[in-house]
């Protein structure tokens, strides 16, 4: 397999001209990080030629990332190139992503048109981050992506096994290894030994590696965080789907009303506006699980809980 590194530019180039992805006369002049992703490796490919212009390639390697002692499924590279086929015949969701240009099987290779230069939205988290964010364009995406009829394709059981046991279970394992924040270890501790906590962790887990057939089941985004949206000179648009899979809406609604609590921004949803009823309760759950195993799991945010009523705030969902 070929490594996505920028040390391998010239081997890289030869690559993409033999997969039509750069055309005779260009040449690959540069390689550098797309962002701070987790799970890919994800470099912007710079291409000069009769006009110049660029890629973003992304590769799913048989661990996370940024955690490569962490395995991972490269599958996720397959059922994320699937997502981005089962949205491109609805318009205004589309528009709200990439497109997808190019797939490599055999090198777990995804191309994806370059948004150009911009930022994704963790900086919400950070205290002098003060502006309001609007929320509006994401919820209303967020329904019309869940009132798309799901293809049968996209289960992708081996990346929700991953994420199953860093959402639901090491957060509240009592010896998990995971390093935490200063003054966090005894709010853990009480979570640890709250039994109706671990028993709605649990039924959780059920509904989000078991779905429920009996019940609303739609394309799920799958990862809907501050991560996956980007910021850029045409507006705002999602990325990251390889999380993707057919289950509950209220799991990529949880995930974004947690992350606007952490982020300290407004939580009113009434943009999201699917074709079917929904349970807030049941989102609210998925919210508190979120916030749990963004504070003691291993994929943490730079948080700071400083006051009485933040902290009060963070606590109704869970």
């Amino acid at each position: 397999m070929i490594d996505l590194i920028p040390e391998n530019l010239q081997q890289i180039e030869t690559h993409l001209l033999g997969l039509g992805w750069m055309h005779p006369g260009e040449g690959l002049t540069a390689l550098a990080s797309a962002g701070e992703g987790n799970m890919n490796r994800t470099l912007r490919a710079s291409i000069h030629g009769e006009q110049d212009r660029s890629l973003i390639l992304k590769q799913a390697v048989p661990h996370v990332a940024r955690y490569p002692t962490i395995a991972a499924p490269v599958e996720r590279g397959a059922i994320e190139a699937k997502f981005y086929q089962a949205v491109q015949t609805h318009a205004s969701v589309a528009a709200m992503m990439p497109q997808l240009l190019g797939r490599d099987p055999a090198n777990h290779l995804l191309c994806l048109e370059d948004l150009g230069g911009g930022r994704d939205c963790t900086y919400l988290y950070q205290e002098s981050a003060s502006q309001t964010f609007d929320t509006t364009d994401l919820c209303d995406w967020l329904g019309q992506l869940h009132g798309i009829t799901p293809p049968p394709q996209i289960d992708n059981l081996a990346m929700r096994t991953l994420n199953h046991e860093h959402i639901f279970v090491l957060p509240l394992a009592q010896n998990n290894g995971i390093d935490l924040h200063a003054g966090l270890a005894d709010l853990k501790n009480q979570c640890v030994h709250n039994k109706r906590l671990n028993a709605k962790a649990a039924e959780l887990a059920r509904l989000y590696r078991k779905p429920d057939t009996a019940a609303i089941q739609v394309l799920l985004h799958g990862d809907f965080y501050p991560g996956s949206f980007i910021e850029h000179s045409k507006g705002l648009s999602v990325i990251d789907p390889e999380f993707t899979f057919t289950g509950p809406p209220e799991f990529d609604l949880g995930v974004m009303l947690a992350h606007l609590v952490m982020a300290e921004q407004s939580v009113d949803i009434t943009p999201y506006k699917p074709p079917f009823d929904y349970d807030k309760d049941l989102a609210h759950a998925f919210a508190g699980m979120e916030i749990i195993r963004r504070i003691f799991g291993v994929a943490q945010l730079p948080l700071v809980f400083e006051r009485r009523d933040e902290v009060e705030t963070k606590r109704r969902f869970i």
